[in-house]
């Protein structure tokens, strides 16, 4: 019998996204003190949230939630990450992953400013989408998490930006899908 081999050994990184009190009862639909339990199993935190420019929380609202659900503060590290990087041209039907990594590779943050030549063939496409995606600057701390569990969500949206960057850099994580909404 094959013995089953853990894509990581013990992670002790996690990645939470938009794991917000707004969303509570209503995405998400999980006990805040249970997700808690599971969170303070890490040691290294990093909570990407949208912040109060967009109507949501703080990054002290953020904080004051998490603390009164019980998560060790200490170990957590608060990112307002923004909104919709990749959307307009995910919920296209676009494949960003060769998109993002060109990107990447040559210090670009907004596809807007890619030769239309290269955006076409990076795309597979002819004619050039209406939307643009932009690399904010949190990636930049993103991808210094390499062998990290995340969660979060929502799984279609801001986690599946989440996933095409780390993807693009090959940054390996695994996913609990047990804390996953959306």
């Amino acid at each position: 019998m094959k013995k089953y081999k853990p894509l990581f050994e013990v992670s002790n990184s996690l990645i939470i996204c938009d794991v917000q009190p707004h969303d509570m009862g209503k995405g998400i639909n999980w006990d805040e003190y249970k997700f808690a339990n599971f969170v303070n199993n890490y040691n290294k935190i990093l909570v990407l949230f949208n912040g109060d420019e967009y109507g949501w929380e703080s990054q002290s609202d953020m904080e004051y939630a998490y603390e009164e659900w019980g998560i060790d503060l200490g170990s957590c590290t608060f990112y307002d990450k923004g909104y919709a990087w990749f959307r307009g041209l995910m919920d296209s039907g676009y494949d960003l992953e060769e998109l993002v990594t060109y990107m990447l590779q040559h210090n670009i943050r907004d596809s807007r400013d890619i030769e239309e030549d290269t955006l076409l063939e990076l795309l597979d496409t002819d004619e050039i989408p209406p939307d643009s995606i932009y690399i904010p600057e949190v990636a930049d701390e993103i991808i210094k998490w390499n062998k990290s569990d995340i969660c979060g969500g929502g799984r279609n949206e801001c986690l599946a930006e989440i996933k095409i960057l780390m993807d693009a850099k090959n940054i390996r994580y695994k996913e609990i899908s047990k804390w996953i909404y959306g």
